[in-house]
């Protein structure tokens, strides 16, 4: 299989890197990262999401940030019985907060009532996605096969869905037309999933894949992550079974973002688990069909217990820091190094890449937001621009 190597044409310049040191003030960054999608009674749409945990018990956390004003609003997670385990996944829909934590539990947080309100699920979500409908969709692991499952916050119906084989579902993202792509790890796939017709759709990646987090581009094409030490990141057409991958040097590669609104081109942001930040322009390459099978799924339904409880926040100004950063690899790359700690998870907002770091041992180790930004524009005339 043929491989382009990624590259960005005619942005070879520096940019501005702005770093927030979190756990100098007593908390962490943990993996997931969101922009906005609040109305503007809730919360500006300057702000960003991250889930996060307290440094001295490892409560979980959802942090509210105003990158513009240096405003971090941490809402404190009642974790209950799930005490030391954090949170994780997090989503927005309709002014709402969806978390899922280390433990078997999801939240719905509604920052404006200052209330969350818990379902006791009996499996570990591995990624969430909120659906247009207001469901919420969720890949769990387990044995002998992983499973699907979609919660319904109106009637409190949990549906679930066991996948065929033996496998080791993750991450997730909801699409326009109501499906639900996710990988599947143990079989180095790409899966599609229809709620309304519980049809399953699989992609066969080439053998020794290990896709990670994966992301939807404006033409609806899959992108993904493949964190097997092999130098590459792929693009997935779900409409013609065609599959592109891109050599891109570096360690380990967590994440990939399409962030085609910046001035940039159409390009991705990626990041390195080596403590790099990379923007590239996937050059042409030869695409090739990929095995698709199908199979349609058997549901079963339960309505899982509830707790609702008042949440509390805490309010902090973190002075960043800011650097003028000239990429290390041009031009075949962009790539900008984040010293000391390594970027997890990233998005596009405002007119900039930000991104939370830290390391897989949560406990341990420095954790910080970044901001990559373009020298001498305001973040907030960006964030106006592509609210």
């Amino acid at each position: 299989m043929c491989h382009s190597t990624a590259g960005v044409r005619g942005h070879g310049g520096r940019v501005l890197l702005t770093e927030w040191n979190l756990d100098a003030h007593g908390f962490r960054a943990l993996i997931t990262i969101q922009g906005s999608r609040m109305p503007r009674r809730v919360a500006d749409r300057r702000s960003l999401f991250f889930c996060g945990a307290r440094l001295a018990d490892f409560h979980g956390l959802v942090v509210q940030a105003d990158p513009s004003t240096n405003h971090f609003r941490l809402w404190d997670l009642d974790t209950g019985r799930e005490e030391g385990s954090g949170s994780r996944f997090l989503e927005q829909n309709h002014g709402l907060v969806w978390v899922s934590s280390f433990g078997p539990s999801i939240k719905l947080v509604d920052l404006s009532r200052r209330s969350q309100l818990t379902w006791t699920l009996g499996f570990v979500p591995a990624g969430l996605a909120v659906l247009d409908d207001g469901s919420v969709m969720m890949p769990s692991s387990g044995e002998p096969a992983g499973s699907l499952h979609r919660l319904i916050p109106r009637d409190g119906r949990l549906i679930s869905w066991t996948l065929p084989e033996e496998q080791v579902p993750f991450s997730g993202v909801s699409a326009c037309d109501g499906a639900f792509f996710f990988v599947e790890r143990r079989l180095s796939r790409i899966a599609r999933f229809h709620p309304r017709n519980a049809l399953l759709r699989e992609w066969q990646l080439p053998a020794g894949s290990n896709p990670q987090v994966i992301s939807l581009d404006r033409l609806g094409r899959v992108w993904f992550s493949d964190a097997n030490f092999n130098d590459r990141i792929g693009r997935l057409d779900p409409r013609s079974n065609k599959i592109a991958l891109f050599v891109k040097p570096g360690v380990v590669t967590f994440s990939v973002r399409p962030v085609d609104r910046l001035r940039l081109g159409r390009v991705v942001a990626a990041t390195d688990l080596a403590s790099y930040l990379d923007v590239l322009h996937p050059g042409p390459v030869r695409e090739h069909v990929v095995r698709v099978c199908e199979s349609e799924l058997t549901p079963s339904t339960q309505r899982p217990s509830t707790e609702r409880a008042r949440i509390a926040f805490t309010d902090l100004v973190i002075d960043p820091t800011s650097q003028l950063v000239r990429p290390l690899d041009p031009p075949a790359l962009l790539r900008f190094s984040t010293p000391v700690v390594a970027p997890i998870d990233l998005t596009e907002q405002f007119g900039a890449i930000y991104a939370t770091a830290g390391v897989f041992d949560e406990r341990k180790g420095p954790s910080r937001l970044f901001r990559m930004s373009a020298p001498g524009q305001r973040i907030q005339e960006l964030g106006a621009r592509h609210a």
